[in-house]
């Protein structure tokens, strides 16, 4: 409460000092930041006029507003809409966005809204689809809709025609995927009738869903870019998905979607090369080409690759001839059949050849050389082993890493060199967001955060916001003390240097002489004058 009185007190003294005309968003920013200092998020309340049978309102949580959209199928400025006592998310049939909806019937926000801020792990989103039946004007229940089934449960009409509120725990997801507590507490808002809506909203930035759009689940994309989720197995074959959210199984063996187990990891990759066997030759191309006896086909491939093995015609195997190899062998089949597909995991040079009627001292035979795969986390092109940045190089020449954030404060950058994040939000080496980012950089005028070359109200918005927000946040522009912490005093700092008008040392200044009175007036801050002055014997001087 100190830490609020004393920021509003200086935001307050610093637009009467200037009387500078301060927008209405510059406001909202500081108002933003005054109540997640007293609160640690935001909890939203906010009024919509759904009356009307035919049109539907849209609303923003970025505007707190309804909103006038167009297009609502592919714009992605709206996150919710109401007509009457329905509502849609920006998801599914309804629009493009990343929306969605997931409903808990069996709690309630009277009892929970101000401790429960996470989903349980079982959550399960549903986007917006077309069902019937809802209520048309004169008509009765015979009308479909496009919205979203799961948010109908907020409330239903009783026998007396009044609707009833369940105030059950709802939680929703705007256009970019971004997840809110939801709350439509009142029906009849402005006692002018129906559909006159008010709502809560709090959004929460610590939740993640898997691929599979599962709450903290354990859905992983495979290297064939498929989205595997867990299962339980029980024997004989039976195969159960829904008992394996929670981590764990009833009944059977917990499968993992990376488990050698699991038969579903990577069964729709391609194979990496393909090798065609046939009279007399392994070849890269169809047919064999010139490859045979004087032109053995050797393949370079590294670890993790894989090799499929094509039998155009006659009878063919493949024998690798290093016996530690013979694992690996294929057996023969008529042509044209699939001899099998192999994965090379080991380094190493593989000798094979068609064990067949005497194929091989025909020139049927074939070697693939193994080398270690490289490892080019940031996509440059050089090996992570060879590479001096891996990440990218900023304005002060420093590498700069891509990293995962978590509210409040967590940084973690083991789990984004895979370009994604298992929890928290994905932030890039170059992002408006990152606070690394040209940190170490030492050109800078002191007190301007945001690098527009102005010192004003929207540098000392900036630092508010990373001191909130960002544990053990530096930025040399901001540390007017020098030492080498950002903090409240530097928001002090910064605002006598907007109210003093000191924002840098003067380059120029200009001297007049009027009358009896010398004065100075300078483009920025002058400390101090020296002066040599030449005079006669009988003189005075008053310094003011």
């Amino acid at each position: 409460m100190i830490l609020k009185v004393k920021l509003i007190a200086l935001f307050a003294c610093f637009v009467l000092a200037n009387n500078q005309f301060i927008s209405q968003q510059n406001f909202d920013q500081l108002e933003t930041i005054e109540y997640r200092i007293q609160n640690s998020s935001r909890d939203e309340t906010a009024y919509i006029n759904a009356s009307s049978f035919d049109e539907w309102a849209y609303f923003s949580f970025e505007t707190n507003s309804e909103i006038d959209i167009s297009n609502p199928e592919s714009s992605l400025d709206w996150d919710l809409a109401f007509k009457r006592n329905h509502i849609k998310t920006n998801s599914g049939l309804s629009g493009s966005g990343l929306g969605g909806a997931y409903v808990d019937t069996l709690s309630t926000w009277l009892d929970n809204w101000a401790t429960l801020n996470s989903l349980p792990s079982d959550a399960v989103w549903s986007n917006d689809t077309e069902w019937c039946c809802v209520y048309a004007l004169g008509q009765g229940f015979v009308d479909d809709i496009i919205c979203s089934e799961q948010l109908e449960l907020w409330g239903a009409f009783g026998s007396t025609a009044g609707f009833n509120i369940t105030n059950y725990v709802m939680f929703v997801k705007d256009a970019q995927g971004e997840v809110a507590k939801f709350w439509p507490y009142e029906y009849y808002s402005t006692g002018a009738g129906g559909g006159h809506i008010d709502i809560r909203y709090d959004l929460i930035n610590s939740i993640s869903t898997d691929c599979a759009g599962v709450v903290d689940g354990s859905a992983m994309i495979d290297d064939c870019g498929d989205c595997q989720q867990p299962y339980c197995y029980t024997h004989p074959g039976g195969v159960d998905f829904a008992d394996a959210l929670d981590g764990t199984c009833d009944a059977g063996t917990y499968i993992a979607p990376d488990s050698p187990s699991n038969p579903y990891w990577n069964e729709n990759c391609g194979p990496d090369y393909t090798i065609y066997a046939g009279y007399h030759y392994y070849s890269p191309i169809p047919g064999g080409g010139d490859y045979g006896l004087d032109n053995v086909y050797t393949l370079n491939i590294t670890t993790g690759e894989s090799v499929y093995f094509y039998n155009e015609v006659g009878y063919h195997d493949v024998r690798f001839i290093n016996p530690e190899h013979s694992y690996l062998d294929l057996p023969a089949c008529y042509g044209p059949c699939d001899l099998g597909t192999i994965t090379f995991e080991i380094p190493g040079t593989y000798e094979y050849d068609c064990s067949e009627y005497g194929h091989a001292a025909a020139g049927q035979v074939g070697v693939i050389i193994v080398s270690d795969s490289c490892s080019d986390s940031d996509n440059d092109g050089i090996c992570d082993e060879e590479d001096t940045c891996v990440g990218m190089i900023d304005d002060c020449g420093d590498c700069q890493q891509p990293y995962c954030y978590t509210h409040p404060g967590g940084v973690d950058f083991a789990d984004a060199l895979d370009g994604l994040c298992d929890s928290g939000t994905y932030i890039a080496p170059d992002s408006s967001l990152n606070p690394y980012w040209n940190a170490n950089c030492s050109t800078c005028i002191q007190g301007d955060i945001n690098n527009d070359n102005v010192i004003d109200i929207l540098d000392v918005v900036s630092i508010v916001n990373g001191i909130i927000n960002i544990t053990n946040y530096f930025n040399e522009c901001a540390d007017i003390d020098g030492n080498s912490s950002t903090d409240v005093l530097d928001v002090v700092a910064i605002v006598n240097v907007i109210i003093g008008g000191r924002a840098s040392d003067a380059t120029s200044a200009v001297m007049k002489s009027e009358g009896n009175t010398l004065s100075i007036s300078g483009d920025g801050y002058i400390g101090a004058i020296q002066m040599t002055l030449t005079h006669d014997a009988n003189f005075s001087l008053d310094l003011t």
